[in-house]
């Protein structure tokens, strides 16, 4: 469902995405927990996932067209979905979903979008993303 819900923005303007998956133990804002847990997968032992995510930067209307790298904060949009593997099935998106691009990269310990020193990484609106 999530990535349905992502899908929709691909298609009216410049979008950006990332993905990853979380293997500490995960609570999201639901209480849902996962813990670390380890399966048998064709013969071998395995991590499960708690948690992936996706970290998304996008333009605004004001700046359609225009290289993200070249784009002011004020042109740019960014947003983090997390979603517990915990979480039942059929799940749609929610802003209780949503964390910044800043605290996913102090989860994850990864930089994103590097290259676009204007992403405003600390914020986000769920409502630039249809919620």
């Amino acid at each position: 469902n999530l990535e349905n819900h992502i899908d929709t923005f691909a298609k009216s303007d410049t979008l950006y995405m990332v993905v990853g998956s979380y293997f500490d133990a995960w609570t999201d804002k639901y209480g849902n927990s996962k813990p670390v847990s380890r399966v048998d997968f064709g013969g071998r032992d395995s991590s499960v996932p708690t948690m992936f995510w996706a970290a998304l930067l996008r333009t605004k209307e004001s700046a359609k067209g225009k290289a993200v790298w070249n784009c002011t904060a004020d042109e740019l949009r960014c947003a983090a979905f997390v979603i517990s593997h915990a979480m039942p099935k059929g799940h749609e998106p929610a802003a209780k979903d949503m964390i910044s691009i800043s605290e996913l990269e102090e989860l994850v310990g990864v930089t994103l979008f590097p290259n676009v020193p204007n992403a405003p990484k600390s914020t986000y609106k769920a409502s630039d993303w249809g919620l």
